[in-house]
């Protein structure tokens, strides 16, 4: 009786390794999910997890890995995992290198950026910074760099939905320089007289010169904003609303004032208004 119950026993215990036996795992990278789980399925592997390169759940897409790996014994029971890149994803991949790339090319030579872009054909347009551009503004960038004039990508502006390209905005590395230097002089300008107390000395003095009114249009009226003209003078434009002793009041006309000083004491140098 007991060598019929241990003879029951190993019978059962074959039954139970024969269906949770180990089996090798059957390649399915490059296939489609689908077809990869129904592969799996015929080998007994049912325990399936497709996930995406960023560890989210993916429900359909190409088989890019598998853990365990083709080729290896694993027991059917196991969980079979699957690295799945979908086409939205990729997508989403390839915005993502569009945009760090737009990133990347700025301050690069704008010769080495048209290169780039047309190689890997994502090429937009083209801008510059100072002025409008030409029948074929890519030649010009290229003839210029040959005489010795370098254009410098300044901003991009890259596109991902309606198209895969990113746009150049570029200008002179001569330009970039004065700009630069003009911008350590307003900042150096600013530590003794601040633009805020040299817009307040404008206004007070064209009241004093209009006392019938001077009504100012300092934020949608502002024609050129505060700018060094030298290394102790503000310069600043705007559009004004002046009245005479009559009443009579002229609009939109144009006032320039020159400040100079402290922000202590800050003195009108020259104003006009025409």
């Amino acid at each position: 009786m007991k060598k019929a119950i241990a003879l029951l026993l190993s019978a059962l215990m074959l039954v139970g390794l024969s269906a949770c036996g180990e089996k090798t795992v059957p390649d399915v990278t490059g296939k489609t999910l689908a077809e990869a789980k129904s592969m799996l399925n015929n080998e007994g592997f049912y325990s399936i997890d497709a996930k995406d390169p960023d560890g989210g759940i993916a429900l359909k897409g190409t088989v890019k890995a598998q853990e365990p790996k083709a080729g290896e014994e694993s027991s059917t029971s196991d969980e079979v995992t699957l690295t799945v890149e979908s086409e939205a994803y990729k997508a989403s991949e390839k915005s993502s290198d569009i945009k760090q790339l737009a990133k990347d090319l700025k301050g690069k030579p704008a010769k080495d950026a048209i290169e780039q872009l047309k190689k890997e054909n994502l090429l937009g347009d083209i801008y510059f910074k100072h002025g409008a551009g030409t029948d074929n503004d890519e030649q010009r960038i290229i003839d210029d760099s040959a005489a010795g004039i370098e254009w410098i990508v300044t901003d991009t502006t890259p596109h991902t939905i309606l198209s895969q390209t990113i746009d150049l905005t570029v200008d002179t590395q001569s330009n970039i320089d004065a700009e630069s230097a003009k911008q350590v002089q307003a900042d150096n300008l600013a530590k003794k007289l601040t633009t805020s107390a040299a817009l307040a000395a404008c206004r007070a003095y064209g009241k004093q010169q209009y006392p019938y009114g001077f009504k100012t249009h300092d934020i949608a009226g502002v024609l050129q904003d505060f700018t060094p003209s030298d290394d102790n003078t503000w310069f600043y434009k705007a559009t004004v609303d002046v009245t005479n002793e009559y009443g009579a009041t002229a609009k939109g006309m144009n006032y320039e004032c020159y400040v100079t000083g402290t922000t202590d004491n800050p003195q009108v140098s020259e104003f006009n208004v025409y």
